[in-house]
């Protein structure tokens, strides 16, 4: 089994790959579990700001940095290959994303 991981408001890319480096060897050696980092969502006043709308940022924001970052994270788990070992199945996650993106690009 493989945990994927999406690092959350961070201030730039280097960060969230930091943030997984440290997790991944503690994942490694305390579980005995691999790590595959999807990417970084990064801290964006505009997805602060759908919460209290109660929107999707994708939706309320889509040029934000933060949907920026959804969108791109979320193309990557669809196009994984079904057969991938720890791949995401259509019934899972990447199903769900499969139909709120497939439908207009969001």
């Amino acid at each position: 089994m493989k945990i994927h991981m999406i690092s959350n408001r961070t201030q730039s890319e280097d960060e969230g790959r930091e943030l997984y480096r440290k997790l991944s060897a503690v994942s490694s050696k305390f579980l005995q579990m691999e790590m595959e980092y999807l990417g970084s969502v990064p801290h964006d006043f505009k997805l602060q700001n759908a919460v209290m709308r109660q929107e999707p940022v994708t939706i309320a924001y889509p040029n934000a940095p933060a949907s920026k970052a959804i969108s791109r994270i979320a193309r990557q788990i669809i196009n994984q290959p079904a057969n991938t070992p720890g791949a995401f199945t259509a019934k899972g996650l990447s199903g769900l994303f499969a139909r709120m993106f497939r439908n207009g690009q969001r």
